[in-house]
């Protein structure tokens, strides 16, 4: 049921969605990355690799769930699923999920929601009809997170540190 295509949409679409946010992300890639925009810019305002994947891997809270960190991604998509769950089971009123998102999102991340666009209406999936497929993202986060400790990631660590990312383009 929750998964919006079968499981085929868990296993590809958002698997390797989530694997293609993950890999620019990594410490073989981002060391390669440092290394060419030295080597381009010079001075880029970090003193180390090391600097510079902090830098990208920062945490930090946010509104947009594209947009999220590792660390809050899933609790974006928790959200939606939450409500999408509430709503399908007629315990939320659509003219409520509003009031509802901002509620709960001030519990989960502390923060106000300051706009609809920041809110509710940051997604598209429901106004086109697309219920239930939030979950695959989770599931695409674990997909691609065991693909990466596994090496079997379509973009493995040694081909990432060599620059792969910016081959497969």
């Amino acid at each position: 049921m929750w998964c919006a295509r079968g499981a085929d949409a868990c296993y590809t679409d958002d698997a390797l969605e989530r694997c293609s946010a993950i890999s620019p992300r990594s410490r073989a890639f981002t060391g390669w990355l440092y290394a060419k925009m030295t080597q381009i810019f010079g001075d880029i305002g970090m003193d180390c690799a090391d600097e510079f994947y902090a830098t990208v891997n920062r945490v930090g809270q946010g509104y947009i769930r594209t947009e999220a960190d590792e660390v809050h991604y899933n609790l974006h998509v928790l959200l939606r699923c939450d409500l999408e769950r509430q709503l399908i089971a007629g315990t939320l009123a659509v003219q409520d999920l509003e009031a509802a998102w901002n509620a709960r999102f001030l519990k989960d991340f502390g923060m106000v929601v300051d706009k609809p666009a920041n809110g509710v209406l940051q997604d598209v999936h429901w106004a086109v009809g697309l219920f239930g497929y939030f979950p695959t993202y989770s599931l695409g986060n674990l997909y691609a997170g065991g693909w990466g400790k596994s090496s079997g990631c379509p973009a493995p660590q040694k081909r990432l540190a060599g620059g792969w990312l910016m081959e497969a383009r």
